[in-house]
């Protein structure tokens, strides 16, 4: 699965995620202090899944209507460790049962809520 990590994940998480061999774009390499619609419209413009600490993407999607990326991993906990970062979302995209593609998903305390996204009317 193609990755854009939004500026809150720790460039040491995207390169343990790189190291095991997943393609991930850093929008803190590429482009830094990008605000929260033009990340989701970068993840989309790119066909990426966007992993992100900001609770404002799932209320500027489900509440504001922006046309959503292609999925969403929402991480709800302090990123203190880089190393568990990137082993929740390899955890995440391990899962059997747990379709990131297309949803908006959500970890916390170790528990995974996922919901669909809705559909995107927006120009590609």
């Amino acid at each position: 699965m193609r990755l854009l990590a939004d500026e809150n994940v720790s460039l040491l998480s995207i390169l343990l995620l790189r190291d095991r061999g997943l393609d991930v774009v850093s929008v803190l390499e590429t482009h830094p202090g990008l605000d929260d619609p033009d990340v989701i419209r970068l993840a989309r413009r790119l066909g990426r899944a966007l992993i992100t600490f900001d609770s404002d993407i799932g209320e500027r999607i489900f509440k504001d209507g922006d046309p959503p990326p292609p999925s969403v991993i929402y991480l709800r906990f302090i990123q203190s460790d880089a190393e568990e970062t990137a082993r929740v979302v390899l955890q995440l995209l391990a899962l059997d049962g747990v379709r990131v593609g297309e949803s908006y998903v959500t970890y916390r305390n170790g528990r995974v809520r996922h919901q669909p996204l809705p559909p995107s009317t927006a120009p590609e």
